[in-house]
């Protein structure tokens, strides 16, 4: 069972103490984070609208104290907004994941919302330099990389990886520099893989380039040979317009920018 892998300090002990000593500390925080939300010029003109609502909240005989003031001013919008990148690979993973329902899921350094998704209908295994640090009996924490996995070759059928590999090597999370960092993650995925594993990998695709030190954006078709000799069950994507596009061919990524390719393999038995 994972555990809280930083204690806070004696000073931080005594913050959380001392309610409105934190609030005070907090409070130049809160109210600039609307700037890093939106560009300068329009969080300005949003300032107004707010402080005309809190004094109305307050008219109307609300309680709004100015140290716990946290002001929002950027989600007045017509839609609701999502990452289609990661709102579509969430989907897309754990409704194949779900279908096959393995007894126990292994899951590479993806996004914390869908590795705790997944793991609410099916055990989750995830390994990462950085583990959640979670307390739930569901997700186990296993320390490793992407790069050097704690398993043995083989040995896991149920396997995911999104929106990782195209940062390996670039040395953006502390990893060491090394531009071949991508083919070694997919021989490593793809040594663990058991004999009717499955594994589900996105990463951007298109035009091949590196933007370095954020990602990498990865011909399709290249990626896939990447992990022979598993075979390929489905190519889907989200295109540069945002659609989700499911089971198309990798050349329909060939003249994108920024897609995201969600790859779905097999080592068939």
């Amino acid at each position: 069972m994972s555990t809280v892998l930083n204690p806070p300090s004696p000073l931080r002990k005594w913050v959380r103490a001392h309610p409105t000593v934190k609030s005070l500390l907090r409070l130049p925080s809160r109210l600039a984070s609307p700037f890093r939300r939106g560009t300068f010029f329009n969080t300005v003109l949003r300032y107004p609208e707010f402080l005309s609502d809190l004094a109305e909240f307050r008219r109307m005989g609300g309680m709004a104290p100015t140290l716990r003031l946290y002001p929002f001013l950027h989600e007045r919008t017509a839609s609701h907004g999502v990452d289609p990148h990661y709102f579509y690979q969430a989907f897309w993973a754990a409704r194949k994941i779900f279908a096959q329902h393995p007894d126990v899921h292994y899951d590479v350094g993806s996004q914390a919302n869908y590795v705790g998704m997944v793991a609410a209908a099916i055990p989750v295994r995830f390994v990462d330099l950085r583990p959640f640090g979670v307390d739930m009996p569901e997700l186990q924490d296993d320390r490793g990389t992407v790069l050097d996995l704690p398993y043995e070759t083989g040995s896991i059928r149920s396997l995911s990886c999104l929106h990782v590999i195209e940062h390996i090597g670039l040395g953006r999370y502390g990893d060491p520099i090394d531009p071949d960092g991508p083919a070694k993650a997919a021989a490593e995925l793809t040594r663990v893989l058991g004999q009717g594993g499955n594994l589900y990998v996105s990463v951007p695709v298109g035009r091949s380039a590196v933007e370095f030190n954020a990602h990498r954006v990865l011909d399709a078709v290249e990626f896939a040979r990447s992990f022979a000799p598993l075979s390929l069950v489905e190519f889907s994507m989200v295109d540069d317009d945002g659609r989700f596009r499911v089971d198309v061919p990798m050349s329909a990524a060939s003249d994108q920018n920024f897609a995201c390719g969600f790859f779905h393999f097999r080592r068939e038995s």
